[in-house]
């Protein structure tokens, strides 16, 4: 794995801890059930990409992830 995939990885790691809706503590106090609408949550899907792929790859999947993910959207499960 390359040095700046685990920057990032890191990166990620900070916000669930801290801020995240879905992995933190104040978010798991407000949404016991969980907030995202989409398995695995986006910062999960980002963190799976980063090791799976390089960079480029993996930013342009979260990216398009990220746009997928509104309070419109259907529940959904993605694979890749």
């Amino acid at each position: 794995m390359r040095i700046i995939n685990t920057f990032f990885i890191k990166l990620i790691r900070l916000y669930q801890i801290t801020i995240s809706p879905d992995n933190s503590k104040l978010g798991k106090a407000r949404y016991p059930y969980g907030y995202c609408r989409q398995y695995p949550s986006c910062s999960n899907y980002a963190i799976i990409q980063l090791k799976q792929n390089n960079v480029f790859i993996a930013i342009f999947r979260i990216i398009k992830r990220i746009i997928k993910c509104n309070p419109c959207s259907p529940i959904s499960v993605d694979s890749n």
